[in-house]
């Protein structure tokens, strides 16, 4: 069986080719760094500060229909990233149902009632964006990225895909 193979490729795999791979790949031209900083924090001179810079503090807005929204504006970079969560995933299922939250979420891109599949994911590639659907332990989320230049077409895009997915056979 695959899975069987799979195992065995792994354990085949030698000190020597994980000290080569990461000599290729581990290194300062290949490597993304990432700060998480505690809000408790009081952030002295080289303790992130040039992360945050330019930054204001996250706004959460409560809508009328109870919705919260979280903004947190970076003003130097052109970019929106918009994620909308809903409760859900893995701990929503049942015996039954099995798998339907991971189900559920890959077939939101798959179409709306007014757009096809090649109307959602690919417009947004033109743009220079992307839109992602997911499922996790307990929740399930819609997100994008996109240039700012390009926010009103792309929430348009976005929020059919929210309201109206038509979930094909």
């Amino acid at each position: 069986a695959f899975h069987e193979k799979y195992v065995a490729e792994i354990n085949n795999v030698t000190v020597e080719e994980v000290r080569s791979a990461a000599k290729k790949y581990l290194n300062k031209n290949n490597s993304t760094k990432s700060i998480v900083i505690p809000n408790s924090m009081s952030g002295g001179p080289g303790e992130g500060e040039d992360l945050l810079a330019g930054s204001e503090k996250e706004t959460l807005h409560v809508l009328k229909n109870g919705l919260k929204l979280i903004i947190k504006k970076r003003p130097r970079l052109p970019l929106v990233a918009v994620t909308v969560g809903f409760c859900g995933g893995v701990e929503t299922e049942t015996v039954e149902n099995n798998g339907i939250a991971s189900l559920t979420s890959s077939l939101l891109l798959k179409g709306t009632k007014q757009r096809s599949e090649d109307e959602i994911v690919p417009v947004f590639e033109r743009m220079g964006g992307h839109i992602r659907s997911s499922s996790g332990r307990n929740s399930a989320s819609l997100s994008m990225n996109i240039l700012s230049k390009d926010i009103e077409d792309a929430l348009e895009i976005f929020e059919d895909v929210i309201k109206n997915p038509i979930f094909p056979q």
